[in-house]
């Protein structure tokens, strides 16, 4: 599993591009094109600071809107009904981006007061900490599960569970470490946010609690650690059914 850590950049950049998406195609999406959010979003480096928020933020707010009106006014259907529907990747990023946008631009909102608090650490932390955790995760594989449940051609083997479920929680883990429990707040509300499109972990529910259970017995994470861990990964596989 690959996991993305902040999506909203990248989703900003992915309002630049001009074209037609699969399942929109009569929708005209390029009348909400902004050139100058374009041209302001390429001179972002990562993740955006305070003061590029700001500038960013109420013509991003706008194309938002404007997306989302065309794209329910050409399809019949909300953005919501949209995003339940298999292969349309457009509206999955348009769903889980909104609300985000929307608390990320708003000053008042703990989202953003917490993300502010802890970009710099993000963006030291993901160069280092999003490496480890997948090379920890090859390791974990080949401790815990026998040849016969190591398959890299089933997506939904226990081999692609257990290495998916592992980042996860060692990113979790320490990113709280690192950057405190501010940091993993956001980085958990991005990802739950995101886990429709983005998050491949475990579809089928005894080997989720399965592969759980054996990573965090070998991990040995216990009380308010393992309950909160539990209940992350488990909305998420909620979140994809």
């Amino acid at each position: 599993m690959k996991v993305f850590f902040f999506f909203l950049f990248e989703f900003l950049l992915f309002l630049t591009v001009r074209g037609t998406f699969s399942g929109f195609e009569s929708c005209d999406f390029d009348k909400c094109q902004d050139a100058d959010l374009a041209e302001g979003l390429s001179r972002v480096n990562f993740l955006p600071n305070e003061q590029q928020l700001r500038e960013l933020c109420p013509k991003t707010l706008q194309q938002v809107a404007c997306m989302v009106q065309e794209a329910e006014s050409c399809t019949g259907k909300t953005v919501e009904e949209l995003a339940s529907i298999a292969d349309t990747t457009f509206a999955k990023i348009i769903s889980g981006a909104r609300g985000l946008i929307q608390d990320i631009c708003d000053e008042d909102s703990q989202f953003r007061k917490d993300y502010l608090a802890s970009r710099d650490c993000f963006r030291g932390f993901l160069r280092v900490g999003a490496r480890h955790c997948s090379q920890e995760a090859d390791e974990i594989v080949e401790i815990l599960l026998e040849p016969s449940d190591k398959s890299e051609d089933d997506e939904d083997s226990k081999q692609q569970c257990l290495r998916g479920t592992h980042e996860l929680t060692c990113l979790v883990l320490q990113l709280e470490d690192t950057c405190g429990e501010r940091a993993q707040k956001v980085f958990l509300d991005t990802v739950v946010r995101f886990s429709d499109l983005f998050i491949s972990i475990c579809d089928d529910k005894e080997t989720a609690i399965e592969v759980r259970t054996m990573l965090f017995d070998y991990l040995e994470l216990e009380g308010d650690t393992r309950s909160k861990m539990e209940t992350a990964l488990s909305y998420l596989r909620r979140r994809r059914r």
